[in-house]
């Protein structure tokens, strides 16, 4: 019984415990690396997705985009690493909370995999049913079993996922209430439009970028540089980033766009969820498009930097309202993250409550 602690290195004779121990390490460095990677990506999707906050995005390779490095990402797991090292002291010790993990991961990849038979194989639900009982047996009795050691270390995952969780959830609904109330008292985009058709304002030459959430109402940017300046540019584009439900769009079905007249033009952008936005591709794709001749250097960029406040409404709520302002204060720069030209960027301030 005294020999079942070192009972991976004791199945191989003892001249072989040195190449062992090498191929173990090979093997952690590996696994390592692959959650690693794969943090990296969910990150960068769940960001895609409206899940998180903007973050600073590294391409490490030319060839592949999917080879990515998230600086803030891999210092998070640093820390949480060394944290555990020093909470837990022995692997003995984690035992508990990797048990919690893995079964936890098991259950919930058997679901997602449920999800996925039925919603895009289009298989049966007899058939889909079938093979997930197959899977839940195993993995439901894992799972069951490992939720007795959550006192004994298994709170740990817990703790993380349900952190997790409250991030993403108060990022996803407290954006669409903040994006409410960017439009609560918008100007429709056809009626700003179609007065300035009749009143033309002076013209300025150049192209003028603004950015917007929601092409049916103008952006504040536009708004307050009009107000305060009382000029526009020879050719405005309005321009919205949406993200879909899918891993790639084509280069055909990037953007769509509708003149308005005067020179306006609406500009939606689609990209899939593994993808990374590129203002300059962008504005390749509208030089060929549109037959026009923007040139990414001499365009300007007209961009909101919005003030939030919280509303004075129950404590949870305004518990919520101030996480998400922090990480919206906090989220990596819009210019930066959509490649602009820092030098032909202007932003615009403006207060928004979010109530």
């Amino acid at each position: 019984p005294e020999l079942a602690k070192q009972a991976f290195f004791l199945m191989v004779p003892s001249w072989f415990t040195l190449p062992l121990v090498i191929l173990a390490t090979l093997a952690t460095v590996i696994a390592s690396q692959a959650v690693i990677s794969g943090t990296y990506s969910m990150t960068s999707q769940a960001i895609s997705l409206g899940l998180l906050p903007r973050m600073k995005v590294v391409f490490t390779s030319a060839q592949e985009k999917g080879q990515i490095y998230l600086p803030f990402i891999n210092w998070i797991l640093c820390g949480i690493v060394i944290m555990i090292v020093l909470s837990f002291k022995t692997s003995q010790n984690l035992t508990s909370a990797y048990g919690i993990a893995v079964s936890t991961t098991m259950v919930m990849t058997t679901i997602l995999t449920g999800i996925v038979m039925k919603t895009v194989w289009k298989w049966s639900a007899i058939k889909v049913a079938f093979i997930m009982a197959i899977f839940l047996v195993i993995d439901l009795g894992f799972w069951f079993g490992n939720l007795s050691k959550i006192l004994d270390g298994g709170w740990f995952p817990v703790t993380i996922a349900v952190f997790l969780i409250i991030v993403m959830i108060t990022w996803y609904q407290v954006n669409k209430i903040y994006q409410q109330a960017k439009i609560k008292n918008g100007v429709p985009t056809e009626t700003f439009i179609a007065n300035l058709l009749k009143n033309p304002p002076p013209r300025a030459k150049g192209d003028a970028f603004y950015f917007s959430s929601d092409l049916d109402f103008v952006p504040t940017a536009l708004l307050a540089n009009f107000k305060f300046n009382g000029v526009l540019n020879s050719r405005v584009l309005l321009l919205n980033v949406v993200y879909c439900h899918v891993p790639l769009v084509s280069l055909a079905q990037r953007i769509d766009w509708k003149a308005m007249g005067g020179n306006f033009f609406l500009v939606n952008i689609y990209y899939g969820f593994i993808e990374n936005p590129d203002i300059n591709a962008i504005i390749g794709l509208l030089n060929k498009q549109l037959n026009v001749d923007c040139n990414t250097d001499e365009a300007i960029f007209f961009i909101t930097r919005d003030h939030l406040i919280a509303p004075s409404k129950p404590l949870l709520i305004s518990i919520r309202a101030k996480l998400f302002i922090w990480m919206h204060t906090n989220a990596y720069k819009f210019s930066d993250f959509y490649k602009m030209n820092a030098n032909n960027v202007v932003e615009l301030g403006s207060r928004v409550e979010l109530s």
